[in-house]
């Protein structure tokens, strides 16, 4: 069965700097301050639409990413539906918390704070 839906939901894309070669992590506190704040009024503004289910953000930092523009830039996109690969990750979770009364990212902090070190996947 082939499911269609509409074209619909949000694509911003956020400037980050007007210098061609800036490096948002190692900009200053107030510069890093500003783009999260940016980012996060933009997520909050597009998931009022009361269509929007999902919301991701991305970023893209040169050519070799597959940027096609020069300065350095991210992509906010808010979608009318939950991405499959996005809502079976969502499942497990809901299982794992209602398995272990626990979340499994709380979890993975506890594991990573006793091993002493941290797992990036």
């Amino acid at each position: 069965i082939n499911d269609e839906i509409m074209a619909a939901g949000h694509h911003e894309v956020c400037i980050e700097s007007p210098r061609h070669n800036h490096i948002a992590a190692l900009g200053s506190q107030e510069q890093l301050r500003l783009l999260l704040r940016a980012w996060q009024e933009r997520m909050t503004s597009m998931c009022e639409d009361q269509s929007v289910r999902y919301v991701t953000l991305f970023k893209n930092q040169g050519g070799a990413s597959g940027a096609s523009l020069l300065h350095p830039h991210s992509q906010i996109v808010a979608l009318p539906i939950i991405p499959s690969q996005i809502d079976f990750r969502l499942n497990i979770a809901r299982d794992f918390y209602r398995n272990h009364g626990l979340s499994v990212f709380a979890r993975a902090v506890e594991e990573e704070e006793a091993a002493g070190g941290r797992v990036i996947c």
